[in-house]
């Protein structure tokens, strides 16, 4: 067993390969830099999987081992409204008993977990974990309960080191508060794009060690492998409204013209799916917090012609790796993405991707990789102009890749290196002692 043991929370499932990526990417970055370590991962439970089942289906670094267990406090993302309020004030309660008082008559699952959390050494905030409080009261309790981890862990000595975040807005004066009290007293925090280190600026100015790195998938490696003869672009899209004004069927139909124009341009492309977010083989998921892009990349690939493209071939993406996705993302000479991680994958796979940005801070690892040319937005895509040249750079990913393919590995190189220096893992080796 290693000597080492770090604890990592956030919301985590390997279904969505960006999660998998990220966990891998700072398994394998840790293991470089300080050796084999276990891992405890908090993860959040859902009503439709309390076992907590599948969570960690891929294989792992050599000389990493994962025990999964529940989150110290629990809110079901699928619950809305009075249910959710209630159970998160609960939930904040039972958190505020244990900051407080050594031992709580009641609560005996979370005394085991903080047992299990007093065996790490360090707490880590694993990448893509985003922290932040909308609206007044409802926002202020999320906040407390994205905290627990760390409130719990600082409370008891434990070091907290924030790995690959994304923090804010905070748009209460008290989650504010919240806010600055809790990343002050973290050994360190790294957050993966510009305007989370803007943030931090303002709210803890020189309180805090904290600094911009880039995104933990990162921490994967690939063989560089040649772009093929055969012209192909991959196609990655969400399975749920990524947030736009005039939900879903507008952003598929807007992707579907802009890859007709694709189409006409290059008659022997070959477009491929890529699906970055599968739930299970015998479920697939199609509602409003649906982490299964599944269908939605399967009536969209149908409606561009590839018939013969049925729900068989789609199953498979349940079970591979996201080492296995970004492989076959080298068989492609580019893409387009909407996830996120579907761009990261594809930069370390050396192909390039035209990345439809929908949040505002994901476009910022692709700018600060030198990358900005390659960020569009689904409002941009509705002006001609801006369509013009997304198509005309899809179109030169094809008649030009081994150009391409060289722009995508020397960023993906450059945020290798970046990782590589992330003051945050400096930090957490002095505290292991090296």
């Amino acid at each position: 067993m290693p000597d080492q043991r770090f604890g990592l929370f956030g919301w985590h499932h390997d279904s969505n390969k960006g999660d998998a990526a990220i966990v891998r990417g700072l398994m394998w970055e840790l293991n470089r830099q300080l050796g084999p370590a276990a891992y405890t991962l908090f993860a959040g439970v859902r009503k439709t999987n309390p076992t907590l089942e599948g969570l960690i289906r891929y294989p792992l670094p050599e000389g990493c081992s994962v025990e999964v267990r529940p989150s110290f406090v629990n809110v079901d993302r699928d619950d809305t409204g009075l249910a959710r309020a209630v159970l998160g004030a609960w939930s904040v309660a039972k958190l505020l008993a244990l900051l407080v008082l050594a031992r709580v008559p009641g609560l005996r699952d979370l005394h085991r977990r903080l047992r299990e959390l007093g065996r790490c050494q360090a707490l880590l905030g694993k990448g893509g974990h985003y922290i932040y409080a909308r609206g007044e009261l409802r926002g202020y309790l999320a906040l407390w309960l994205s905290l627990a981890p760390v409130l719990l862990a600082q409370a008891r000595g434990i070091p907290v080191v924030l790995l690959g975040v994304t923090v804010g807005p905070f748009q209460s004066e008290r989650a504010r508060r919240l806010a600055i009290r809790t990343f002050s007293r973290c050994a360190s925090i790294s957050v993966r794009d510009e305007a989370s280190f803007d943030l931090l600026q303002t709210l803890l100015d020189d309180r805090g060690n904290y600094h911009q790195v880039t995104d933990l998938a990162f921490g994967i490696r690939l063989d560089p492998v040649s772009p093929p003869s055969q012209p192909r672009l991959f196609v990655n899209l969400r399975g749920s409204d990524p947030g736009t004004a005039g939900g879903q069927a507008r952003w598929q139909r807007t992707l579907e013209e802009v890859l007709r124009e694709v189409q006409r341009a290059r008659p022997e492309l070959e477009l491929v799916p890529l699906v970055t977010a599968a739930g299970t083989e015998e479920v697939w998921e199609a509602d409003r917090s649906s982490e299964d892009d599944r269908l939605a990349t399967m009536d969209l690939l149908t409606a561009l012609g590839r018939d013969d493209l049925d729900r068989a071939y789609f199953e498979r993406f349940a079970q591979i790796s996201p080492v296995d996705t970004a492989r076959e993302i080298q068989e492609s000479s580019g893409g387009i993405a909407v996830r996120f991680h579907g761009g990261i994958l594809s930069l370390l796979a050396g192909r390039p991707c035209v990345l439809l940005d929908y949040f505002g801070t994901k476009a910022q690892t692709f700018q600060a990789l030198g990358l900005g040319e390659w960020v569009t937005s689904f409002d941009g895509l509705e002006e001609p102009n801006e369509r013009a040249r997304v198509v005309a750079l899809l179109t030169a990913f094809v008649d030009d890749p081994e150009r391409y393919a060289h722009e995508a590995r020397e960023a993906a190189l450059e945020a290798i290196r970046r990782l590589s220096v992330d003051p945050s893992i400096t930090e957490l080796r002095r505290l292991m002692g090296g």
